[in-house]
């Protein structure tokens, strides 16, 4: 396997981990490599199409954002290293419900033939399943999204997005480097503002609210990087919203 090919493998999508050699090979031969910067919004059927093309966000992260009936944006999901979008399956090939894709911070994705991705995908049921899984879990997630918009406040939606956040993304900190055994702290690797924006909310609020998280010891700031301390709590703060503090 040549070098480019075997990067590509060990990229964070694992929806191609179970996938042979010549398999990684014969996609890879298929593909082209889109770079796209912070702000770019990409519009389905005019710079992505997705009927002809399964794409894998390899780098970056994307707003999955809808436009309502008098023009406003509404987020509907955050898509990280790993995910995919556009013709999947067969049965998605339609247009999906998105109206546009906006870079949230410079992105490398990468543009598979749809044909070939599903002639390659027809021989792995378990995969065809997984995907699908995948893609009702996304449903399902947008529908939560939703109803956190009606139903919680601020904190609760915050805290609901840090959690979806090291779900989806499983990215951690070790507390010391040095000590193997020591333990790992998950980490989000969004600027307030992305996230302000993400649940709908002002940033200095954002900002107000993991300043006072970060003082009763839930969250911790490493440099750019915000860590997760207390993911019990956290999950307290999802549930309750503010009221947690007061019930503790």
């Amino acid at each position: 396997m040549d070098q480019k090919t075997r990067q590509w493998k060990t990229k964070k999508a694992e929806i191609l981990g179970q996938l042979g050699e010549d398999e990684i090979k014969q996609l890879y031969a298929h593909s082209i490599r889109l770079l796209k910067k912070r702000g770019d919004a990409l519009w389905a059927d005019m710079d992505i199409d997705t009927k002809g093309h399964v794409y894998i966000l390899d780098q970056g992260f994307l707003r999955v954002c809808e436009l309502n009936d008098d023009g406003k944006r509404f987020i509907v999901s955050l898509l990280g290293p790993g995910d995919f979008f556009g013709a999947i399956l067969p049965d998605t090939q339609a247009r999906e419900t998105e109206d546009y894709l906006e870079v949230v911070r410079d992105a490398r994705i990468i543009a598979i033939d749809a044909g070939i991705f599903q002639r390659v995908l027809g021989h792995h049921p378990r995969l065809v399943m997984r995907m699908a899984n995948v893609i009702m879990a996304r449903q399902e997630q947008f529908k939560r999204r939703m109803t956190s918009f009606l139903f919680k406040d601020v904190s609760a939606r915050l805290a609901e997005l840090l959690l979806q956040y090291i779900s989806d993304y499983a990215e951690t900190l070790p507390s010391d480097p040095e000590d193997a055994n020591a333990p790992a702290y998950p980490i989000v690797s969004l600027t307030h503002q992305e996230i302000a924006d993400l649940i709908g909310a002002a940033r200095p609020v954002v900002s107000g609210i993991m300043s006072d998280w970060t003082k009763r010891g839930v969250l911790k700031k490493c440099g750019r990087l915000l860590v997760v301390h207390d993911e019990d709590r956290l999950q307290d703060l999802c549930e309750l919203g503010s009221k947690a503090f007061e019930e503790a």
